[in-house]
Parts: structure tokens; sequence; C-alpha cells
């Protein structure tokens, strides 16, 4: 984070994680280039496309998610 004390204030964040629901998708969908057409709907302002698109499998919540990471 560069807070308020620069020109050029802003948070960046390397990773999240988005339920499959959330992109649109099926519980079973696998597809990475889908699950990116789905992140980008909520337009977060990223300046690249991620390095890496995956499933995630999150054993305490029980549930799959999509993870997406930059370098």
């Amino acid at each position: 984070m560069i807070g308020p004390q620069r020109f050029d204030e802003r948070l960046s964040i390397d990773t999240i994680f988005v339920s499959p629901h959330l992109l649109g998708l099926g519980p079973d969908d696998e597809d990475p280039h889908a699950a990116y057409a789905g992140l980008k709907r909520f337009e977060l302002g990223e300046d690249a496309c991620p390095d890496e698109v995956s499933v995630f499998y999150n054993r305490h919540l029980n549930r799959q998610l999509w993870r997406f990471w930059w370098d």
C-alpha cells in the first residue's frame, strides 16, 4: 500500500480468491479463460492479466474457489 502522503496513492493486491458462482461458472468448470472472463466483469482495474489462474479447493470452507495471482 502506498498511502495518501504520496501523489500516487494506491493499494496493490497480488492474489484474490473468487467463487465459481460469482464468476458465472458451474462448480465443475475448470476453464481458466472463462474464469478470467468472469473476473473481468467486475472491472477491478488490474493493469495486466494474472500470471496464474487456477482452481483452489478451500478445505476450511469445503468449497472450490478460483485463484488469480499476479507476480
